[in-house]
């Protein structure tokens, strides 16, 4: 045994050089080499010399080489330029301007559909209609005209049950009154007007409201006479319908109220009432009522109401 362990390592140095590849190949095949284990430790350490040869292809296997970067280059930062005030195209508007236009946007902003819902208040009435065609008494055509307008007075009620919409009730009079310069001739018309109507309001502000509208109702006419100290009259109704439009300017618990209509009149000329001395021997044409059948009225009222 002894003999063998000298033989060995006198031959050690003589193989090192040509152990060297046979080292590197050998170290997966360690396991084959296991049975002679007493043997294989020599070639382990003799393998030393070769294995330090073997660790500058290891590391250089190992080191991480830098792949090379197709990113462009970042551009350097450039500095910000400083703020400079821009000068404005447009002048500063002036501080009227601006209340002005805040007065405006009061009139298209939709205001509270809740608040104050209901109004009540007075107009004052202006009609336009066709003149009587008065047969009882001779009146000249010249004085009268084509179109006759009566004043009068107004009361009206508003409730909005919606924001859209609203409900109206009014009851107008008007009056007029014709008379003949060279004779004591006389005759005088008042007509009561009741209506009620619905309208839609398109526009809706916190100042302004504009409303379309339409309405049924009827009138009274009632047509008094004198003439040489004789008297008489005539009563007749008439039914009619309307459309037209409406503005509400609101001022807080008031409204100023605008209206605008144009009425159908249609009246039963047979259906007439007549009364007193100047009527008594008047023939059945005479006692007709001195109105067309079909007719059309215009009516412009200005009013002030409280909203509640």
């Amino acid at each position: 045994m002894l003999t063998l362990s000298l033989a060995l390592c006198l031959q050690g140095p003589a193989s090192a050089g040509a152990a060297e590849p046979v080292g590197s190949a050998a170290e997966p095949g360690g396991s084959a080499a296991e049975p002679g284990g007493s043997a294989a430790e020599p070639d382990a350490s003799t393998a030393e010399p070769g294995g330090s040869a073997a660790e500058p292809d290891a590391s250089a296997r190992m080191t991480p080489t830098a792949a090379p970067s197709n990113a462009p280059p970042q551009a350097a930062p450039q500095p910000q330029p400083t703020a400079q005030p821009e000068a404005s195209a447009e002048p500063q508007r002036s501080a009227a301007a601006q209340r002005r236009r805040a007065r405006f946007s009061a009139f298209t902003r939709e205001g509270d559909p809740l608040a104050r819902r209901a109004m009540i208040g007075i107009s004052g009435v202006l009609m336009q209609a066709a003149p009587l065609r008065v047969r009882v008494v001779s009146l000249d055509s010249r004085d009268v005209g084509r179109a006759i307008a009566l004043g009068g007075l107004g009361i009206f009620g508003r409730y909005r049950p919606k924001p859209i919409v609203g409900l109206d009730l009014e009851v107008r009079s008007g009056s007029v009154r014709y008379r003949r310069d060279d004779a004591e001739i006389g005759v005088s018309q008042d007509q009561f007007l009741a209506e009620a109507g619905a309208g839609l309001y398109l526009g809706r502000g916190d100042v302004a409201q504009f409303a379309l509208s339409a309405g049924v109702g009827g009138m009274y006419t009632l047509v008094r006479y004198d003439a040489d100290e004789r008297t008489g009259s005539q009563a007749f109704g008439s039914a009619v319908f309307r459309v037209g439009a409406e503005a509400e300017f609101l001022l807080k618990r008031v409204a100023i109220v605008l209206s605008f209509r144009t009425y159908g009149v249609a009246t039963p000329r047979g259906n007439t009432r007549s009364r007193g001395v100047l009527l008594e021997g008047a023939s059945a044409a005479e006692r007709r009522a001195p109105v067309a059948t079909l007719a059309t009225m215009l009516v412009g009222s200005l009013g002030l109401a409280y909203r509640f």
